[in-house]
C-alpha cells in the first residue's frame, strides 16, 4: 500500500458526518429558509422528533441560525428520548469529541451503541471504530470486526473501509488481502474518500494488481479533493519524491499546506511533522513560488473547508 504506516481512518477520531450520503435531517437544514425555520421550530417545541434533530443540526452548524451548541444539545437530547436513533448517533458523535459538552468517550460509545443497535450504520461504524481504538471502551477487535462487518451489510461504506483495514493488517483476523481489497474496491465505487486512497495505492503500488500509476493517482486525487487528509500528505509526498509523478515542489507545498490547515490537533495517526515537511520546502522555493502554492491551496481549501468536516 501507499503508507502502511498511517492507513487507518477511524471515524470516531474525525470529526465527519454520521453517514456518507448527507442525512435527509441533514440536507433539510443546509437548505432552510426563513419560514421553514420557524415551520420547524413549531413542530420541534410540539415534540416532532425529527423536527428536533433537523433543528439542532441547524444550530450545530450554524446553517440559518447562529451556531448555538447548547441549543443543539437540548434538541438532540428531547429527539433521544423519543428514541429516534439520529438524535442517539449524534450524541454519540458529541460526547465522543466534547462539541459543546465536556468530552467523554465512554458517553459517546454509549449513545453510539444505542444508534448501532437501532440500525443507524454509520453508527455502528464508529462503534466498531471505538473498538478499535479502545475509545470510552475496551479495545476488542473482535467487537470492532463484528460492528464493521455489520455496517458493511448495511451499505456503509466506511464500515467496508474499515473492515477492510483488518484484513489487510490482520487485525482480529486471518490476513485476507484479496478480501481487503474487495472491500476497498467497493467502498471506493462508493465514493468513501479513505477507500479512495487505499484502492489507489493498489495500482499506484502494483499491489495484487497490474501496476497503473494514472489510474492510481486519478483516485487519490479524489480523495484528497474530498478533504481527506492523509490523501493529501500523499500526494504532497508524490510531488515532493517524484514517486510516481514528475517531481514539482510547487504542488507537493500545496498540499502539505492543504494538509497542515485540515489536520486536526487531536489526530494522531499521521506520525510526519507536517509543519516541518512544509517548511522545508518553501526554504528552497522562491517568493513566487511559494505564492503560487499558496494561492493553489487556498482554492483546494475553499472547494473542500478548512479542517475536517463536522457531523
Amino acid at each position: 500500500m501507499v503508507r502502511h504506516f498511517y492507513m487507518f481512518i477511524v471515524t470516531v477520531t474525525l470529526l465527519t458526518s454520521p453517514v456518507t450520503v448527507r442525512p435527509l435531517y441533514a440536507q433539510e437544514a443546509e437548505r432552510m429558509t426563513a419560514e421553514e425555520l420557524r415551520r420547524y421550530t413549531a413542530a420541534a417545541e410540539k415534540g416532532d422528533s425529527h423536527a428536533q434533530v433537523v433543528l439542532a443540526y441547524a444550530f450545530q452548524t450554524g446553517n440559518g441560525v447562529p451556531v448555538d451548541l447548547d441549543r443543539a444539545n437540548e434538541l438532540y437530547r428531547k429527539s433521544a428520548a423519543a428514541g429516534n436513533v439520529e438524535a442517539f448517533a449524534q450524541l454519540g458523535w458529541v460526547h465522543a469529541h466534547g462539541v459543546g459538552v465536556p468530552q467523554d468517550p465512554v458517553e459517546g460509545a454509549r449513545w453510539l451503541r444505542k444508534a448501532a443497535e437501532g440500525g443507524h450504520a454509520r453508527a455502528m461504524t464508529n462503534l466498531g471504530a471505538a473498538y478499535a481504538r479502545g475509545l470510552g471502551v475496551t479495545a476488542d477487535y473482535d467487537e470492532a470486526r463484528r460492528w464493521y462487518e455489520k455496517a458493511a451489510e448495511a451499505d456503509d461504506p466506511m464500515g467496508m473501509s474499515n473492515l477492510a483495514y483488518l484484513y489487510y493488517k490482520g487485525q482480529g483476523v486471518v490476513p485476507d488481502p484479496e478480501r481487503a481489497f474487495y472491500l476497498y474496491q467497493r467502498a471506493a465505487q462508493l465514493g468513501e474518500p479513505s477507500a479512495l486512497l487505499e484502492y489507489g495505492g493498489f495500482f499506484v503500488d502494483g499491489n495484487g494488481v497490474e501496476k497503473n500509476v494514472a489510474k492510481g493517482f486519478e483516485l487519490i486525487h479524489r480523495a484528497a479533493m474530498s478533504g481527506l487528509v492523509d490523501a493529501a500528505v500523499t500526494l504532497a509526498k508524490f510531488y515532493r519524491d517524484g514517486h510516481g509523478v514528475a517531481r514539482d515542489d510547487v504542488k507537493a507545498l500545496t498540499w502539505f499546506i492543504v494538509a497542515v490547515e485540515r489536520k486536526l490537533p487531536e489526530d494522531d495517526r499521521i506520525p510526519l511533522d507536517l509543519d516541518s515537511a512544509r517548511d522545508a520546502l518553501k526554504e528552497r522555493l522562491s517568493e513566487q513560488q511559494r505564492n503560487v502554492a499558496a494561492a493553489r491551496a487556498e482554492e483546494i481549501l475553499r472547494k473542500v473547508g478548512g479542517r475536517s468536516k463536522t457531523g
